[in-house]
């Protein structure tokens, strides 16, 4: 067998040569989209369940555009330019970049992904959950339980559209969609309800349907009504694979296929589990910490799962977070 590397932050460790290792087990191999630039403006010109963004972009005053925070590695700058090309109707003053931190750390502006001078041309908001006045409520008149505290700047917006990969996520099925709306730009309290959910049995890594925390996700998406989502499926290097575009859960359900393809493998437990964290994902333990769940998959029990990691921080949640 060749020599094995396992993923340790932006480089990657070798495992030595004495140690005997049954198998290894990685993403599978998909080739990236030819001229991803035209993949990405194909989906917009193709939408799933929504107006043409153009469209949206001709009536509306006020946009907001989520985009990740630097913890999810995405193809922001291809993606953003082709929105800033659909939204070229409206002035640079109706759009507010904001940046969907959930409950994370900020990041430097550097490593948020922005195309050249964005930082200056649009208004960029950077989540805050813990900022109790930067949010409103957003709350059925139905369902005295369903409401969720939005950042104003998605709130106000007479349209939103998030960008957001989709890739397997430990509780809520799959990464982005309506996961970029909530619990990416809610305050501390939403976010702790959505998170509480994910102790129901279905709230599982590659499942969406009857997943009650990513169906509270969405509901806050139907309950907001204005919101849309461009969602792609990248490489394990961040190179974008397929993009849809159009309604937050049509959309990214046209991609849920094709991101399972990418990320599900059959395996035989073992007794020894070696995982590695690679860029972003090793940003700061807080975020290594999803390392675990697809891990624990390979282990038997009474097994040792040994994670190798090189985090930049310590933590990425807030000070005001001691819970």
């Amino acid at each position: 067998m060749n020599a094995v590397t396992v993923s340790y932050g932006r480089a990657r460790l070798t495992v030595p040569g004495s140690v005997s290792v049954d198998a290894v087990y990685a993403p599978r191999a998909i080739a990236p989209a030819a001229d991803p630039r035209r993949e990405v403006e194909r989906a917009l010109a193709e939408p799933v369940g929504a107006p043409p963004l153009g469209e949206l972009a001709r009536t509306a005053r006020r946009v907001a555009v989520i985009i990740p925070d630097p913890t999810r590695g995405l193809p922001k700058e291809l993606m953003l330019k082709a929105v800033g090309d659909a939204l070229r109707a409206m002035a640079d003053e109706n759009i507010t970049i904001v940046v969907a931190y959930g409950r994370h750390g900020r990041e430097d502006a550097e490593d948020l992904g922005l195309p050249g001078g964005w930082e200056r041309r649009f208004r960029v908001v950077h989540h805050d959950a813990f900022d109790a006045e930067s949010h409103g409520r957003l709350s059925s008149p139905d369902d005295s339980e369903l409401w969720f505290d939005l950042d104003r700047a998605v709130l106000d917006a007479e349209f939103v559209v998030g960008l957001g990969a989709v890739r397997p996520h430990y509780f809520a099925g799959f990464t982005g969609g309506a996961k970029l709306l909530m619990p990416g730009c809610a305050s501390i309290a939403t976010i702790r309800r959505n998170h509480a959910l994910r102790t129901d049995r279905r709230a599982r890594l590659g499942i969406v349907n009857g997943n009650r925390a990513r169906e509270n996700q969405e509901a806050c998406a139907a309950l907001h009504g204005r919101y849309v989502t461009l969602a792609a499926v990248t490489t394990e290097r961040g190179e974008l694979i397929r993009a849809a575009y159009g309604d937050a859960v049509r959309a990214h359900r046209a991609l849920v296929p094709l991101a399972r393809t990418l990320g599900q493998v059959d395996i035989e437990p073992v007794d020894i589990v070696v995982a590695g964290a690679a860029h972003p994902t090793s940003i700061n333990i807080y975020q290594i910490t999803k390392v675990v769940a697809p891990a624990a998959r390979f282990a038997r029990r009474a097994a040792w799962s040994l994670f190798a990691v090189r985090a930049r921080r310590a933590s990425a949640i807030s000070r005001r977070s001691t819970t």
